[in-house]
Formats: structure tokens, sequence, C-alpha cells
């Protein structure tokens, strides 16, 4: 089946780079899910991988065109990045830079708050504008892939990054153990997501096989359950979003639009109007751009959004996918 390539069982390598409704572990009832090998636009990350790390801003709203009176959610990618070989911030994230500013505003009114000796309650009935605004404004930092549950649905898969080295974890001891690729097409298993119902620094996940009992020579004896992909699991992975491209990618300017409109609508719609989408296939990049004027409350913002891209090849169809080789599947999506 050649729209999977093989995953790495030897130790998966850490990729850092909206839909409605995700597949995710829940703190209490069953959470066993089959995952999806690298496929789709993971095998053109650098290191192809199961799933992809995505930091993704929350707190803007847009209104819906047929219905003024009802807003959408419009979230985007961070755009933060920091060299960790020098320790310097690269980038600077307009939408970061406004939730430290909150950050610190609070921590300074608390401090004067219960130095002047007010109960807890009362500060925390002060804090709570700030509380609420951090609350809209969360930068939600995730891995995405693709995964089925035990009735057959498959959908957009999102773990936090501790869940994701205790699976990277356990499929490398499943196969150094017992031989067996969690992952693979033909072959793989069920992994059950068990949660230590703490929170924060110690909330821990653990990650098992899934085993069940079958009849041998007249005795039950457990073995691992087994869970093959088949074209059907392929076609409706297909119909998924990509989870490469789960929200709108802003440029510097554009969330700065965002933050200096202190949430205004109208900005919100002209800002996401002008946003991309990610993508990871091998276009040329963009050699010239344009600027739009973006009204804010205290005036205009100049919004730099990209320049149209280059007429692109037909893309191949899903049945032409489906059919084509490892090699051929991934040349689509090598370097120029």
């Amino acid at each position: 089946m050649s729209f999977f390539i093989e995953a790495n069982y030897e130790g998966t390598k850490q990729n850092r780079t909206s839909f409605k409704g995700y597949h995710t572990i829940k703190d209490i009832g069953e959470n066993i899910y089959r995952i999806a090998p690298p496929c789709r636009s993971l095998i053109a990350l650098a290191n192809p991988d199961y799933a992809i790390y995505n930091s993704v801003h929350f707190g803007y709203s847009v209104p819906d065109p047929l219905n003024p009176d009802r807003m959408f959610k419009k979230p985007f990618y961070c755009i933060h990045k920091v060299n960790y070989k020098t320790k310097k911030v690269e980038v600077q994230c307009p939408e970061c830079a406004k939730i430290a500013e909150v950050k610190a505003e609070m921590d300074k009114l608390k401090a004067e708050l219960t130095k002047e000796g007010h109960p807890e309650a009362y500060i925390k009935q002060a804090l709570s504008p700030q509380f609420a605004w951090l609350g809209e404004h969360n930068l939600d930092r995730k891995w995405y892939g693709y995964a089925k549950n035990l009735a057959g649905e498959w959908n957009i898969f999102k773990l936090g990054h501790k869940a994701k080295l205790a699976l990277d974890d356990r499929m490398k001891r499943t196969f150094k153990e017992d031989q067996i690729k969690g992952l693979d097409p033909a072959s793989g298993v069920w992994f059950k997501f068990t949660k230590n119902g703490l929170k924060g620094p110690n909330a821990l996940t653990n990650v098992e096989v899934l085993k069940e009992k079958i009849d041998m020579n007249g005795q039950k004896v457990e073995v691992v359950k087994t869970a093959p992909l088949t074209e059907a699991d392929v076609k409706a992975i297909e119909g998924l979003g990509d989870v490469a491209n789960v929200c709108a990618r802003l440029t510097f300017d554009q969330i700065n639009a965002l933050v200096n409109s202190g949430g205004n609508p109208e900005v919100a719609k002209q800002v996401f109007a002008l946003g991309t989408k990610v993508t990871t296939t091998s276009e040329p990049a963009a050699t010239t751009v344009t600027t739009t004027p973006v009204p804010t409350t205290t005036g205009s913002v100049t919004v730099t959004t990209p320049a149209p891209k280059a007429p692109v090849a037909p893309k191949p169809t899903s049945q032409e996918i489906a059919d084509m080789d490892a090699d051929k599947f991934l040349r689509m999506f090598a370097k120029s």
C-alpha cells in the first residue's frame, strides 16, 4: 500500500514546524487508537514522522457572512522561532509578546494587592479580566497525526508532547522486544492510552499495545490485536484535513494588526482574508509582495501578504496516488 511510508521504530525524531473535532486522549474513558504511519504531507517533512508539531494561537474571531451575529474562531500559527543552539529568538511573534505583557501586568497587580493585604478572593476577582483574556488567547502546542478509534472512525489525532514521547517509546520497545512494527499498514496494532489523572508537570500518559484473547487448541491465549489497513482506510484519511495545514499562516504584520486592533472583528476579517495556508509541496517561493492597509482602532497598519504562487501541474487523483509505488509518491514532494 504505497500511500504510506515506513515509520522509524529505532527512535522517532521530533519535527517542530481548524478542523471540527479531533481524536484526543481523554481524562476518563476509552482511549484506544490505530495510528496511521507517515502519509500525505507528513512524508514531505525533513524527517518524515507520523505526526507534526503545531503551535496555534487562539483569541480572534470573524463574523459569519450569513449571520453577522454569529462569530467564528480563527486560529493561526505562532511564528515565534528560537535558535536552540544560540538560545536567541530569531523571529518575534506579536501575539506571544502580548501574552507576555498581560502576564507581567497580572503578576505586578497580584504582588501589589498581596502587599496591601487583600484577601485571596478579592485578588482573584481583581485578576479575573486578565485570566479571562489569557484563557481566550490560548497558545495550543500539540502533535497532529491521523488515527482511527475502535468504531472505525478516522480523524485528526491531537496529542501532547509527553504523550507523543510515551508513544514513541512504546513503539520503539515493541519493535525491539517483539519485532512488532506498530504502524505497519499490513500488520499494525492498536495503542491504549491511559492518563495518570494529574495536571501540569506531573501529568503522564501510559501507552500499551492492546491485546485480545483467542481460542487456540481449546485454550484462551492472549495475543496482540492487529489492525491492518485497507483501501477504505486510505480513502478515509484522504478525506480529512491536512495536519500540516490546520489554520491560517499569517505574517508578522498581519499578526501585529490583530494585536493592535484589540480583537476588532472587522480587522480580523480583513487579516484572515489575506492570510495563507502552509504547504509542504515544492512550489517556487514568491519573490515579490503586495501590501494592503488594514484599519485598526488607532489608525491603520500595513499588512504584507505573499504574491500569488506560480501555476502548478494538476494534482493526481486519489486513485492515481493509491496506485503509485513508494518512490514515485515521494518524488512528488522532492525539493527542486
